[in-house]
């Protein structure tokens, strides 16, 4: 049986670590580590790691200076003794089969560099938030997760060692570092999907504006610098993606009461492709409306542990077109040399 390393990169997160670190631990897999950064905390976020590492000997911390998350990550990595890495925000959650479930799902899939599983929203009480996705993209996906990031966080993947340290987080980054890393694997091997809810993702309560826009910028960087190495039909598939963050970025400055700024977005996101920005204005109206009508966090009776890994949470509708994801998975179908 192949070793797992579970790699936890941790900075200032005491109020939320024992229980990440838990659900690590209640893994079904039976051959795994975890492996504990300390990326630099000024909290007590090291003393207890350092108390799960006393009391539990497949626990191992390392404390370093700080140097962001995807430095954090990269540290795991190098110090990973498995062979497979699966990578765990000091505040999410993993349902005891995800470990289990990735491997059986990578292994069974010739070619792939790694798996993912489908995620639950939680809040800082480990409530779901129903409607939980459930896509299923498997074999070479570049084209279909450039479209659409389908994995959506960095707790999902379980990774091989040697494709992870080929690849590594990019340290530039401090936000969309994981799709970037994600999009780089899709580019040079498959992708195999385990098809259970399997991470619990925690989402904050009061969300400023301003981190909105901080992730929509890394986002337009990360598209850009994609489409810098990219071919004719990856470069289309951007050049939408790009034209979707301008308008959401609009939408954010126009909130703020920065109406210049938003027309500048506006602009830029109608002169890459004008159709997708037309297309994506439509689509924050009908978001708008749609977030107002539903609540926040559902009933506090249901946390993350009561679900069956399988068992919906909620109706859930991709959205869609069945033509246009045909079409992507054919662009898939050709292979690297097509990316």
């Amino acid at each position: 049986m192949k070793l797992v390393s579970t790699i936890i990169p941790a900075w200032n997160a005491a109020g939320f670590l024992a229980r990440t670190v838990e659900s690590a631990l209640a893994q079904t897999y039976p051959d795994h580590e975890i492996v504990i950064v300390d990326d630099g905390s000024t909290d007590d976020t090291g003393a207890i790691a350092d108390g799960f590492a006393a009391r539990h000997a497949n626990i191992r911390v390392v404390h370093q200076v700080n140097r962001g998350l995807p430095g954090a990550r990269n540290r795991g990595i190098d110090e990973a003794k498995g062979d497979y890495v699966a990578p765990l925000d000091a505040d999410d959650l993993w349902h005891p089969e995800k470990l289990a479930r990735q491997v059986a799902a990578i292994e069974a899939m010739p070619g792939a560099g790694l798996a993912y599983g489908w995620f639950r929203r939680i809040d800082e009480a480990d409530r779901v938030l129903p409607g939980s996705a459930s896509p299923v993209v498997e074999g070479w996906a570049f084209h279909r997760h450039l479209d659409g990031n389908f994995i959506s966080n960095g707790s999902s993947p379980l990774i091989r060692t040697d494709v992870a340290r080929a690849i590594r987080y990019d340290e530039n980054y401090r936000s969309a570092e994981d799709y970037l890393f994600q999009i780089e694997v899709a580019r040079r091997y498959r992708f195999a999907c385990a098809s259970a809810y399997l991470t619990g993702y925690r989402v904050r309560a009061g969300s400023m504006s301003h981190d909105v826009e901080r992730m929509v910028r890394w986002h337009l960087a990360m598209f850009r610098q994609v489409r810098g190495e990219a071919k004719a039909t990856a470069r289309s598939i951007i050049d939408r993606r790009i034209a979707r963050l301008e308008i959401e970025l609009a939408r954010n400055r126009l909130r703020r009461g920065k109406p210049a700024a938003a027309g500048a977005a506006l602009l830029r996101g109608a002169t890459t492709a004008p159709g997708a920005a037309v297309r994506a204005a439509a689509d924050e109206v009908t978001t708008a409306l749609a977030r107002a009508r539903r609540p926040m966090f559902p009933d506090p009776a249901h946390p993350f542990s009561s679900y069956d890994a399988e068992q919906p949470d909620g109706a859930w509708e991709s959205g869609r077109s069945e033509r246009w994801d045909r079409h992507l998975a054919a662009l898939d179908a050709a292979g690297p040399a097509s990316f």
